[in-house]
């Protein structure tokens, strides 16, 4: 039992150390939250967004399963209505595809996102008071904030593709 004992004491503080290196680098490296978007690639999409009364706003979006479900959707006219102060959102006939999404995102000024758990599109005009929304995907970012998106009444918006 000593041998056992002597063994197993030499082995642990010879294994341990590494171990506990091991994961603290790899923590360093690792994210802790996701927090960004989990699926990028170099190919991006060009939207336009056609607003009653406003200039036309183009957003660009990522290549993802999600975008390219929205990109098979349109053209769009949709009625945004307001969310909490912050958000525009609406509902695509169609459910977009979740594969490949990060599990939460933050949405911030500008963002397309879709909250899966509701099946809507987001726009945020203002930075989410909520932090990570389990659920939410963003899909790309506008090039600038509508004016009519601050106000409260519902919007109609006409989503087209820029080719």
């Amino acid at each position: 039992m000593s041998n056992l004992y002597r063994t197993f004491k030499y082995l642990g503080s010879r294994v341990l150390p590494i171990l506990f290196f091991c994961s603290s680098a790899y923590s360093e490296v690792t994210p802790k939250t996701s927090v960004q978007p989990s699926f990028r690639s170099d190919t991006t999409m060009q939207i336009r967004l056609d607003i009653e009364g406003q200039n036309p706003v183009t957003a660009t979006l990522d290549s993802s399963p999600a975008t390219l479900d929205l990109m098979k959707q349109l053209p769009l006219t949709l009625k945004l209505k307001d969310y909490a102060g912050t958000e525009k959102i609406a509902y695509p006939p169609h459910k977009l595809s979740t594969e490949n999404s990060a599990k939460a995102y933050a949405g911030k000024a500008g963002d397309i996102t879709y909250y899966a758990p509701w099946g809507n599109l987001a726009i945020f005009y203002k930075d989410s008071d909520a932090g990570l929304a389990n659920g939410l995907i963003y899909l790309g970012k506008l090039a600038s904030i509508p004016a009519a998106f601050s106000k409260s009444q519902k919007i109609t918006v006409r989503i087209t593709e820029v080719k």
